[in-house]
């Protein structure tokens, strides 16, 4: 029996009237290698990638993890963390700590190279964000823990950092947007205000957070500049998620 490293993953639950928002749910599962979880076992399936055999269990409100069988493709999903478990050939153990958050954006261009932070974030809170950028934001990069996320965009502009103390998060954001790029972004703190990073000219769009529901990570696309940027709200994982 041995762990592999954690993997994510997103599924799209519902879609807002208001496009800009949607709801999403999110597992990064612990992998445990030649093992099967034993007991309470809901439904088994086939002919699945270990991949939609967790999206299989992300769409399950009540389902926990799952038993995947890397041969066949036998897809086990349980509804509960079943106490007894055997060491047996071919059989990957997945279970995952679920999380669900609320999607605001993406805000600007839908163009360019896609970029997604979910996978490192499970690293830790965001500590720090480093933007380049003048008259617009020519790219931006969060940090999660001690571990960088993407860095979306290109080299223009010169490079600032903001780095968080231990018991500093962000509790405003407020966006404006050229008609192809990030224009302006102003981050608010429970201790302090950053910017704004580039020139804000046009509406402004804001965003706020608490203590309770923390901005997680960012997603978005990026050329030349940043091109659109989305962010991810911590949210309770009850069935009114489906809603």
């Amino acid at each position: 029996m041995a762990e592999e490293i954690i993997f994510a993953a997103l599924l799209l639950i519902a879609i807002f009237v208001d496009p800009g928002q949607a709801k999403i749910r999110s597992a990064a599962f612990k992998i445990t290698t030649e093992y099967r979880q034993q007991g309470g076992v809901s439904q088994s399936l086939g002919g699945h990638s270990r991949e939609d055999c967790s999206m299989v269990c992300l769409a399950d409100m009540s389902c926990v993890g799952v038993n995947y069988h890397q041969g066949t493709g036998a897809c086990e999903t349980y509804g509960f963390s079943a106490r007894t478990g055997a060491n047996t050939a071919g059989w990957v153990h997945l279970v995952h700590d679920r999380k669900c958050y609320v999607t605001h954006g993406p805000y600007g261009n839908l163009r360019e190279s896609t970029f997604d932070d979910a996978a490192v974030s499970s690293s830790g809170p965001i500590t720090g964000v480093t933007i380049r950028g003048a008259s617009w934001i020519d790219s931006i990069q969060f940090k999660y823990g001690g571990t960088p996320g993407q860095h979306a965009g290109g080299d223009g502009g010169s490079p600032q950092t903001l780095q968080f103390t231990e018991n500093e998060f962000i509790t405003k954001i407020v966006i404006t947007l050229h008609y192809s790029f990030v224009e302006s972004l102003t981050f608010y703190t429970n201790l302090a205000t950053y910017g704004p990073y580039g020139v804000p000219t046009t509406t402004e769009t804001v965003l706020n957070f608490t203590n309770e529901r923390r901005l997680s990570y960012i997603s978005g696309r990026y050329g030349t500049y940043l091109n659109a940027i989305a962010f991810h709200q911590e949210a309770d994982c009850g069935q009114e998620i489906l809603s």
